[in-house]
């Protein structure tokens, strides 16, 4: 979710609970490609397990930013293809979305218990 689950809100959601898996904000893959990364995906191990949200219509794109966060930490990177054009007003139409690129990466790291 874009705006919303911010470093802030996932401390605030970790004290609730140790177990469930945290989203970051939605980042854009042209953003992690031409953009600051480290502060497109600041994060803490406190925030653990934490998942990374990754927009774009490219999956070219979709690809380079996925390999340029692999190793950052997160447990699992979810690249989501959007319709090209303006993504926030989609609103639920199928034409230009391929639903089969949407996908969850699991990077290799240790399990954490906990």
């Amino acid at each position: 979710m874009m705006e919303w689950t911010d470093r802030h809100w996932r401390v605030f959601a970790r004290t609730l609970t140790q177990k469930a898996l945290l989203y970051t904000e939605m980042v854009t893959a042209q953003a992690l490609i031409h953009g600051d990364l480290e502060r497109l995906t600041a994060h803490s191990p406190a925030e653990y397990p934490l998942a990374l949200q990754l927009g774009g219509s490219n999956p070219e794109e979709l690809f380079e930013a996925t390999c340029r966060v692999k190793h950052l930490g997160f447990d699992e990177i979810k690249p989501v293809r959007q319709p090209a054009g303006n993504w926030r007003s989609f609103r639920g139409q199928t034409e230009g979305f391929d639903p089969g690129i949407s996908m969850i990466i699991r990077p290799a790291r240790p399990f954490r218990a906990g």
